[in-house]
């Protein structure tokens, strides 16, 4: 069957040649050629001036984005018109056909490369395209259906064909293609919207998502002949392998849920975990929450820690952070001119809130010092506190040796008892 296929092919394709010779005029294979190439330099010259003006305008996006599809466009209405015209005139066309289909195969290239990245693009043009092309430029493509059609088989009650599952794959890839690219394009349009929450935009696309591919798989099943019927039996074994081997994975789904709906965990807020992980909430998404922690280092945590264990939230209801600097003085030195000069020191760093204001405090009579305690609050702990720490310190040093504040610290000295070193020296003797 295989051999008599290409032997028709070939067949098919020296009769077509044969005919297009001998039946093409020099008009219509003008028209084929040049009408193509007059509107490929159309659609540059009107992509050279759309690049020229602003694109603030929706017709100027619009036309921009349309920009690679224009002249695919274009020849495939100036061949149907040089048709039409040759028809009218009584002059069965013979090559113009020929270059509708060349410029159909032309436009589907066009929105390939314009929706999907280059690598994507090439493969669905080289195992799609490029074969549907030549099989309808050859006349064999109601032969290669007959012959798809002939390889059939059962599964349960359900009769499946190699045609029907070629088209239903290669209609499955192009609608997942297609999903793709409204989900790139909607979550590019939400991230502009300043007013919109992160965890909001979230919740939005998940649902898209989900919502998207459930049709796109239902559809898929329809096109193959499978009854909806079925899915009864798919559901009940989807539920079962839920329970047993799937439990976590839809744990940390609907975990992560719950947690988009109660927006407790948001991109940007600074957490703690009971195990002692702190960070930065970097991503979001269905199965897990990534943490960028200080040191560089990013951990995906699944959603159901989030719902199971305790989390400290440092930004959940204010990104206010209290800074603490302990510091002791000499039992000598002024001790209320140095509670002063603490609270001026943290007075005079810009990131020092006014409200709460700063205070200084004594803590302890301690052993060779009265030590002291300052606190001051910054506005916003994602910028970090190290930083607004350190400049306070600086100022309470420059403050304390302006004033005559001593900072005591420990000494060490070594002492020698001369009786003692000679007896030992005597019982060495000895």
């Amino acid at each position: 069957m295989t051999s008599q296929y290409f032997i028709k092919l070939s067949s098919n394709w020296m009769d077509g040649i044969y005919r297009l010779l001998a039946t093409t005029s020099l008009a219509e294979m003008l028209c084929a050629f040049s009408l193509p190439l007059l509107a490929l330099l159309i659609g540059i010259r009107i992509n050279r001036y759309v690049k020229n003006k602003p694109t603030h305008t929706l017709s100027a996006k619009t036309i921009d984005f349309m920009g690679p599809l224009i002249a695919p466009l274009l020849a495939i209405l100036f061949t149907a018109i040089a048709s039409a015209i040759f028809v009218h005139l009584e002059m069965k066309p013979a090559l113009l056909p020929f270059a509708s289909k060349l410029s159909v195969a032309w436009l589907a290239v066009q929105v390939v490369m314009t929706l999907s990245s280059g690598r994507t693009a090439g493969l669905f043009i080289m195992l799609v395209i490029l074969p549907v092309t030549l099989l309808h430029l050859f006349d064999v493509w109601d032969i290669t259906v007959a012959l798809l059609n002939e390889v059939n088989f059962m599964v349960g009650s359900v009769n499946f064909n190699l045609y029907l599952i070629l088209k239903a794959a290669i209609t499955l890839v192009i609608m997942l293609w297609l999903v793709n690219f409204v989900l790139t394009t909607t979550e590019g349009r939400l991230r502009r919207v300043r007013t919109m929450r992160a965890s909001n935009r979230t919740l939005i696309l998940k649902f898209m998502q989900i919502g998207m591919y459930v049709l796109v798989f239902l559809f898929a099943l329809n096109m193959i002949g499978v009854s909806f019927t079925a899915l009864s039996i798919f559901s009940g074994a989807l539920g079962v392998g839920i329970g047993f081997g799937l439990q976590k994975i839809a744990s940390n789904f609907i975990s992560g849920i719950i947690l988009l709906f109660e927006k407790s965990i948001e991109v940007g807020d600074i957490i703690q975990l009971e195990s002692g992980l702190n960070g930065t909430v970097a991503q979001t998404s269905g199965r897990y929450t990534m943490v960028s922690t200080a040191d560089g280092k990013d951990v995906m945590i699944p959603n159901e820690e989030f719902i199971t264990q305790r989390v400290t939230s440092l930004t959940y209801s204010n990104k206010k952070a209290r800074v603490e600097i302990a510091v002791g003085v000499g039992y000598d030195d002024d001790i209320e001119l140095a509670l002063k000069l603490l609270v001026q020191a943290a007075a005079e760093e810009p990131r020092c809130l006014k409200d709460p204001v700063p205070g200084a405090y004594i803590t302890a009579f301690a052993d060779s010092s009265i030590n002291l305690w300052l606190l001051f609050w910054v506005e916003d702990i994602r910028e970090g506190k190290l930083g607004a720490q350190t400049k306070v310190m600086l100022n309470i040093l420059k403050l304390f040796r302006e004033h005559g504040i001593s900072i005591p610290y420990p000494h060490q000295v070594q002492l020698s008892d001369a009786p003692i070193e000679d007896r030992l020296k005597a019982v060495e003797a000895a």
